[in-house]
Order: structure tokens, then sequence, then C-alpha cells
């Protein structure tokens, strides 16, 4: 039984060069195929958990200008749907309740808090640790903890009964301690009873889109029946007020299941994930390790004619077909084996470095999951398939009198072969060097674009965790005291600045326009500073200002995509009455020249800016001068005397605007560390291929140097086919690339053109480097002593 791997371990010993060659490349292989095989493992793990007829309701909405969908619905959909749909069980509202503090043993916290219905712990599928999930959420005051916060708070989890304080002054009692959350969509570490929420809410509104609402259907349910009724509720029960507003509202139901990776909204404070992404993921794990196989099989075929006696001996002495492909399969087990030890070393060293790359946490824990060995058990045998099939079913066909008289291959399909599979590993690597040029580039642009507004040296201060009330009563006074500070030069609030979202999807009714055809825009109350602090230049009209008492009241500012929208010139729009939620009698004081608001992914939106000093959520401060971290002390200190226990929690501008484009910079990383890579792992095959073609035709070159052949032209002779292989993938890989691409820059409004010099330098780079791989042995074998290599064995 031993016997296959005693004579495995025989011949690896004996071609030492080309066995580390093939651990070196099946270990990269393995291991890096691993690592996004643990990141995709990850990914779909979210909500994996959660009940299958567990969705989640969400608004889809057309007006006249726009169309999109909202995670939130109508506050009274969800009591509706409770009534009059009886194909659900549960109906869960849920909504963040961010504005409380945690305060517990004379500390106080900014954790995440949301309001959940109290059938929350039934339609969810999260482990009750202590308590009942029964009555956990039905009395007001009643807090749910996950257990995490339970060890923060309390330094233990048994803490049911005990008395969370929000903000001070509210006491809560807590009723269940959950076990730490499975990955989901749905974020949060203390949920609140919606009944405490619902003591001074209104759930009668239909046209307040500000609740996340789940529903779980009864076993047996037809889900599309029940989603059709949904759906019509809005505009069955409210639509008049809808269709006088120009809107038609409508609901769809996402599976909880699919929404992390395929929701066209993101989840409950947590960003959704991206399905393309896991794929292209996905096909790179795969091809890094079809690269690694491919290594193999060259070198295993190449080894083809050595092995032809002792394919000839075993034949002529009885031995079966089968038994022939399981001793070539021994040996292929055995370096995959090999290979596989070593690459579980390797991921534990990487695992830290790629989840900073990619930017998602990859725990070493996730190796010991049963899932994980699983998978990597399948993946050993899947690779011992790859790459030991067809070259132990070549070696097992060759025949025993051939192959004892001559050492040579009989034929010339096994070249081909080999040649096709050069130019499948380069392809794949210049594919991916082309990505990675054009992924550069197009980040280099969105980095250096002029955005339309000041973005250096200006902190974005949070008022999440503040003292609200304090802040908005005080404001006026605290904005003087921070322009006291040394090295501020600006100072403005509002409810969004670049790079955050306002108001999104709210009616505005230009003069002109009636109530049924009014328009969709985004909203941005501010206070009268927000143009100035931000570098916002004014194209028509003037900025808010203090000798007009009535910009407080009335002064609207409007971006030059609103004009195009209205259908007005810039100049036109001065003096127009305009009317929006929050400003019912607004007349348009001045035309802002268009800014990126949001990401160069999206077209500039139609803005409009006033002032509303109940809506701030960030304040703006523009700095002067070298130090900005000497300024920032400064602001901290007075923050510290001026809201003592609430720490300063604040960004600079210009690294949130580069927060929208993470994604995009985590892609690139991941695709240019993989290129590097595969072009790593197909030069060391070249390599292997170079040395064994070098050994095989050393008399040739010996009797070429005889007969007055120059080391270069041996060299040349050498390198030719080789080149003229990289050149055949580099016409492969250019298309492929620039389809690729071109897709992915289509998820930007804003981008670069793809230009030939970037697949011309991937293509030159790869000749370059195969020229270096292939010359490196061809130098050797042409400087080397003629004498020697036609010397008889």
């Amino acid at each position: 039984m031993t016997n296959p791997f005693k004579i495995a371990f025989r011949n690896l010993r004996k071609r030492k060069l080309f066995s580390f060659i093939n651990v070196t490349g099946l270990t990269l292989g393995l291991a890096f195929a691993g690592i996004i095989g643990v990141y995709v493992f990850e990914q779909l793990r979210v909500d994996r958990t959660q009940p299958e007829n567990l969705y989640r309701v969400i608004t889809a909405y057309t007006s006249k200008t726009t169309e999109g969908h909202f995670q939130t619905v109508g506050r009274a959909l969800i009591p509706t749907i409770a009534r009059d749909v009886p194909e659900v069980e549960y109906v869960v509202p849920l909504m963040n309740a961010n504005e409380f503090s945690i305060t517990q043993a004379n500390e106080r916290y900014f954790d995440r808090i949301a309001y959940a219905g109290d059938q929350f712990l039934m339609a969810f599928r999260f482990p009750v640790l202590h308590g009942d999930k029964h009555t956990a959420l039905a009395t007001p005051y009643s807090a749910v903890l996950t257990a995490p916060m339970a060890e923060k708070y309390f330094g233990k989890t048994d803490v049911v009964g005990e008395t969370l304080v929000l903000s001070d002054t509210i006491p809560c009692t807590i009723t269940a301690v959950l076990q730490e959350l499975p990955p989901s969509h749905v974020d949060f570490d203390v949920l609140l009873s919606f009944s405490t929420w619902a003591q001074q809410g209104d759930m009668e509104p239909w046209f307040v889109w500000d609740m996340n609402c789940y529903v779980r259907l009864k076993d047996g349910t037809d889900a599309q029946a029940a989603a059709r009724k949904i759906a019509a509720l809005s505009m069955q029960y409210n639509g008049d007020e809808y269709r006088s507003n120009g809107y038609d509202v409508g609901h769809e139901l996402e599976p909880v299941r699919s929404i992390y990776l395929h929701s066209p909204v993101s989840g409950f404070n947590r960003a959704k994930g991206n399905a393309t992404q896991l794929y292209i993921f996905g096909a790179i794990g795969l091809a890094l390790l079809l690269l690694a196989c491919v290594n193999f099989i060259n070198l295993t075929t190449a080894f083809q004619a050595d092995r032809g006696k002792e394919v000839g001996v075993r034949k002529t002495l009885g031995a079966p077909m089968a038994s022939l492909i399981g001793q070539f399969m021994a040996e292929t087990f055995l370096v995959v084996l090999l290979a596989a030890v070593l690459a579980i070393g390797l991921m534990a060293l990487l695992l830290p470095v790629v989840s900073e790359i990619s930017g998602q946490p990859l725990s070493l824990r996730v190796l010991v999951q049963p899932r994980i060995i699983g998978g990597g058990l399948l993946l050993i045998l899947f690779t011992t398939l790859v790459a030991g099939g067809y070259p132990s079913w070549l070696l097992s066909k060759l025949r025993p009198v051939a192959s004892i008289k001559s050492q040579r291959p009989t034929g010339g399909k096994g070249i081909s072969l080999r040649q096709a599979l050069v130019v499948f590993q380069f392809t794949v690597s210049l594919a991916l060097v082309m990505a990675t040029l054009v992924a550069a580039k197009q980040l280099a642009y969105i980095q250096n674009k002029e955005l339309g507004f000041q973005r250096g040296g200006v902190a974005v201060i949070s008022l999440a965790n503040t003292p609200f009330k304090e802040v908005i009563t005080n404001y006026e006074s605290i904005k003087h005291d921070l322009s006291q500070v040394a090295g501020v030069s600006a100072i403005t609030a509002s409810a969004a600045l670049p790079g955050r979202s306002g108001w999104n999807g709210q009616l505005v009714r230009p003069e002109g326009f009636s109530q049924d055809k009014s328009l969709t825009m985004e909203v941005i109350p501010s206070d009268p500073d927000y143009v100035k602090t931000l570098g916002i230049t004014i194209r028509a009209g003037r900025d808010f200002s203090p000798l007009h008492a009535t910009d407080a009241t009335n002064g609207v500012l409007i971006n030059e995509a609103a004009c195009r929208l209205i259908g007005w010139k810039p100049e036109e729009a001065i003096g127009k009455k305009i009317n929006t939620a929050g400003r019912e009698d607004g007349q348009i004081v001045g035309v802002m020249a268009d800014y990126h608001q949001h990401g160069l992914q999206e077209a500039i939106n139609p803005i409009v800016v006033f002032n509303a000093p109940y809506a701030y959520n960030y304040i703006a401060v523009a700095t002067q001068g070298e130090s900005i971290k000497a300024t920032m002390d400064g602001i901290a200190r007075y923050w510290e005397s001026r809201f003592p226990g609430y720490p300063l929690n604040y960004v600079m501008l210009d690294e949130d605007i580069d927060r929208q484009y993470r994604q995009e910079r985590h892609v690139a990383r991941v695709i240019s560390l993989f290129s590097a890579l595969t072009i790593a792992i197909a030069a060391l095959g070249l390599f292997g291929l170079i040395t064994y073609i070098v050994m095989q035709k050393k008399k040739e070159i010996g009797i070429r140097k005889v007969l007055g052949a120059s080391a270069q032209g041996i060299v040349g002779l050498l390198s030719r086919d080789f080149v003229k292989l990289v050149l055949i993938a580099v016409v492969i890989a250019s298309p492929i690339a620039w389809w690729t691409m071109n897709n992915w820059l289509e998820g930007f409004a804003y981008r670069i053109e793809i230009q030939w010099w970037m697949f011309a330098a991937a293509g030159l780079a790869a000749v370059v480097i195969a020229l270096l791989t292939v010359s490196w042995q061809a130098v050797r074998a042409a400087v080397a002593n003629p004498v020697d290599s036609l010397r008889d064995e």
C-alpha cells in the first residue's frame, strides 16, 4: 500500500529543482486560492442563519424626474401590513436610535442603538443567551444587549433585570442578552423596545419614510401573492397624496438572505456587499490555482521521455494502466499535500495582511471551521486531479517498446500543449496586470480631479455623539468660540457635507410648476457660511449674507444642475420662487457652480441649500496655516471643556471623500497583489521549462558553439519561442482586459478613457520578465564550455 508513495518520494528527491518549482507554485496557488475562498465564504455567510421566509420591505418609487428605491417605508405601512395581509406572521419595524448615549459605571458610551418591534426576536434568528425572546421587547423602556456589550458595560453576560441609563436620564430594564451576532446586514449593539419610541412617535404618516420594515411570512405561504398585496397598499390608502405630488409608490419584498449581496440599497447599519466583486475574486482564485497546476502539467509532461523507460519496464512486467495511473497520481498527491501544508502556514501569515489590503476582517479562527476544513480537503483533491490527471494518463499511454528504445517523445503534441499552457498562463497574468493599470489610473483620476470645493484642511465634526439639543440651542456661541481657536478660518454647520447624503429624494416645486409636476432634488439645510467655508463658487447672484435678514427665513441657493433640470439659465433663476420641505416660501438668491456632493460614481445631482439650524448633523471647520494638528488639538481642548464626557469625533474632509472610493481601492489593491502573484507563478514555470530545455539541448548547444555560434545567437535561439508565446498572450489578453475594465469603469459617471499604452506597457513588462527568466539559464548554457557538453556520459 505504501509502495507507490515510497517510489513517489524517491522520484521527487531525484529531481530536486523541478520538485521545488512544483511545490512552490502549488503552495502559492493553494494559499491564495484558499485566502480568496475564505473571503468569499465569509461574505456568503452573511444572513445565512436567518429564516428563508423572512423578508425586508423596501420602497420603489417613480416621480416626474427620477425613480429608485428606499430601504425605508412610510410609517403607516407597517400597521397596515399587519392588519391587511393575512399571509404575514410577524411584522417588525426597525429604526435607529442614535440620539442616545449610554451611561454605565460613570462611563459614557456611544454604541449603536435601535428601536425594534416586539416580534423582532421571533422573526429573526438571533440566538438568545439570557431572557425570553417572546417578551423581551414587549414593554416600554425594555433593552436587549448583545453579549459583547453586556461584558463591556457590566463585566458579565447574565444581566437580565439590570438597569441601563440612556442620555443620563432614561432608565431602561435589560430583558434579554443575545449571543454574539452572526454575520448579518442588520447590525446593532443595543435594542430598545419600539413601544419606547411609540409613546412619543406617530405611526399615521404615509409620506414619512424613515422606518425599516421586515415581515416573516407564515409557513407554506405564497410569497409572490403576499408581495403583490404589500406592493399595492401605499397607493391604495394614500394614492391621492402621492399622485398630487407626482409620485407613484410601490414596495418590493427582499429575501433577507440575499440583501447583503443583491439589494439595490444598503443594510441596517452595514454597507451592502458586492456580488460582482465576489465573482471577480473567485475567478482570480481559480485562475491562480490553475496557473500553478499548469506549471505542474508542463514540467511533468516535459519529463515524459525521462520516465519512458520506467513506464516501458513496468508495462513489460505486466503492470496494468490503472497501476501506472495510480503511481503517477500518488506522486501528484504527495506534491499537493506538501504544498497544502506549506499553504496553510502561508495563509496564517498572510491573512492579516490581505485583510488590511482588502478592508475585510479575515480572522485566523475561520481556518478551523468544519466547512473551511472540508472545503480545503476538496481543494486538495481538485488540485490533485487537475494537476495530475492529464500527465498520469499521458505517461500511462506510452508504448513499452518505443519507451525502452528511446527517451525522446514520439510526437509534437506534448510540445503544442505546453505552448498553449504557457500562453494561458501569461494571458491570465497580463489581463490582471492590464486591469491593475486601468484601475490605478482611474483612482489617480479620482484623487486629482477638481471637485468644485475645498477638500484640504477642512475638519468635519460629527454631532451624532453630542448633547444635540444643547448644540443646536447654543450653536451661535459654539461657532464663535470655535472661530477663536488659532488656525480656524471659517466654520459652517449642515445636514450633509460633500461625501455624505443630504435629504435625498425631496419634492421641489419651482415657480411656474404645479404641485403634481414637482421635481425631485437633494436638499441640504445649512448655516449661512456653507458656501464660504467649502469654497464653492457662486455662478450667478450672491451667497447668503447677514445684510439680508430674509435669507435666514426665505433664502435659497441651488446649483447649476438644478437650473438645468428646471429649464432656467443661472441668471434667470435669481429671484424666482421655489418651495420644498423645510422652505415653504423660498426665494433663490444665488446659483452655485456644480460641485461633487457625492462620489464620481454618480452624476452631479440637483441640489437645494437653505438655512435651517434644527437639521445640523455636522460642523465643518476650515483651517489655515501649516499645523492642522495644532488647530485640531485646540478644538479638542475647547470641546472637552464645553462638552465634558463627549469626545470630539471628527474626520478630515479629504479623508472622508476618499472613503467613497474605499471599495474600488480595495479591489484595485487585491487585483494588483494577485497580478504580481500570477506573473511570479508564470515566471516560475517558465524558468522550469527553460531549465529542462537547456538540459535536453546541452549537446546541441555544444555543437553549435564548436561550429562558431555566438553566445548572443544561442540565447536568442533559446528565447525566441518563448517571446513569441508571450506576444500571443498579449494579443489574447488585451481585448479581454479592455472589455472587463470598460464594464468596471461604467460604474463611474466620471472616468478615464482606456488608452492603448496601458496594454502596450503591460505587454512590454511581460516580455521583459520572460526574457529575464529565460535568459538567465540561456546565458549559462551559452557561455558553458562545449567540451563539457559533448563529453560522453
